[in-house]
């Protein structure tokens, strides 16, 4: 099956150790949702395939949404345009069903007609381009031993609401790193009841093993806040397990971001928003802008940039989801919404009777992440 799609999806660039990942990585998998056409004879041959992933969405009125996830879709060139496609969609609504599974969703760039005729509908993901000056932080770098003994740099940033260390993760080291108990528990608290389409992550292995492989092209960043207010010469480690014990403070807040373009181009950096969560307490103050802008000015300084490190702010550009942005009042003071984009690709199907899938998702708080992309 592995060789088939990636033979499929050659054209793409796309190796088979990506969908080899994408499977074995994934905590809900299940051979039994792989749904293979194949030809009748002697010798059986694949011609068309697609993969139902196991997941669960929040939901605007707080409750959850458990789906089925549509990826890995493709038909052999010489079967093409023989409605086998649209044959394995419909039977994969049954399976489904079968499954307890209330909707289903997929993304696409190409078989949208395909899709609708299947009763697949878009809902819009709204992303903005945001001006953010940066304005209240001062920083120092430094280096830290952690608890299984290497080494990590550090940043301390302090502002208007204390101090933070931030911290650069390793790719592919997150249970090593990071408390996961508190961020599935803040990454819970930011979505839950706030927006609509996020993937639940309450999964050790979902973020040890999934969201590392899909986060290998950004650049993850991790922050704790002190209980000292950040007025320590370095951070402490201990307490990392969950409490908040040991004097080190917890976990504040997660992001990845890719940025879009070097340091020799014109004008300000640039930054695309791969994911993003703050703890509750945070949410509740700013819908998490502090720990967002903190992050920002870290990777300026990180990345060669100059930061907020003086009396003079720097101004940076971030792509993010729209419904994200006016939570945390990303516009007028302090930031400005310059460029707006509509992206259709994102579908969904109600697998319920008598219930419209614009009844379930909301376009006004549709977000999605790319690390959960499948």
């Amino acid at each position: 099956w592995l060789d088939f799609v990636a033979s499929c999806f050659a054209f793409k660039g796309v190796e088979r150790a990506h969908f080899a990942t994408h499977f074995w990585s994934d905590p809900w998998r299940d051979a039994g949702m792989v749904l293979v056409a194949e030809t009748t004879g002697e010798i059986a041959e694949t011609v068309a395939t697609l993969r139902i992933f196991d997941r669960r969405l929040y939901l605007k009125d707080g409750s959850v949404l458990r789906v089925g996830g549509i990826g890995e879709v493709c038909t052999r060139d010489d079967w093409q345009r023989k409605g086998i496609c649209r044959t394995l969609l419909l039977h994969a609504s049954d399976v489904m069903k079968q499954h307890g599974m209330v909707a289903s969703c997929l993304h696409t760039s190409s078989m949208a007609t395909v899709y609708s005729r299947c009763g697949y509908q878009s809902i819009p993901q709204l992303r903005v381009l945001v001006c953010i000056r940066l304005r209240h932080l001062s920083t120092h770098l430094s280096t830290q031993v952690t608890a299984n003994g290497t080494s990590s740099p550090w940043l301390r940033s302090n502002g208007d609401g204390g101090g933070m260390w931030v911290r650069v993760l390793r790719v592919g080291a997150l249970g090593a790193e990071l408390p996961l108990h508190q961020l599935m528990a803040h990454h819970a608290a930011f979505h839950k009841g706030r927006f609509c389409g996020a993937v639940v992550r309450d999964s050790l292995e979902y973020w040890t093993t999934f969201v590392c492989a899909n986060m290998r092209d950004t650049a993850p960043l991790g922050a704790y806040w002190m209980q000292d207010g950040g007025r320590g010469s370095s951070p402490t480690v201990e307490g990392e397990d969950g409490d908040e014990g040991g004097g080190g403070g917890g976990l504040r807040g997660f992001v990845s971001l890719k940025s879009e373009n070097s340091r020799r181009g014109v004008g300000p950096r640039r930054f695309y928003l791969g994911d993003f969560c703050a703890c509750a307490e945070e949410v509740a103050k700013d819908g998490g802008r502090y720990v967002l802008e903190t992050f920002l000015n870290h990777a300026l300084v990180v990345n060669g940039g100059c930061g907020a490190q003086s009396a003079g702010a720097e101004e940076i550009v971030l792509k993010m989801p729209r419904p994200v942005a006016e939570s945390m009042e990303l516009c007028g003071e302090g930031g400005q919404i310059f460029e707006e984009e509509v992206h259709h690709g994102q579908m969904y199907m109600s697998l319920t009777e008598g219930r419209e899938i614009s009844e379930i998702v909301e376009a006004s708080s549709h977000v999605t992440w790319a690390v959960d992309a499948f």
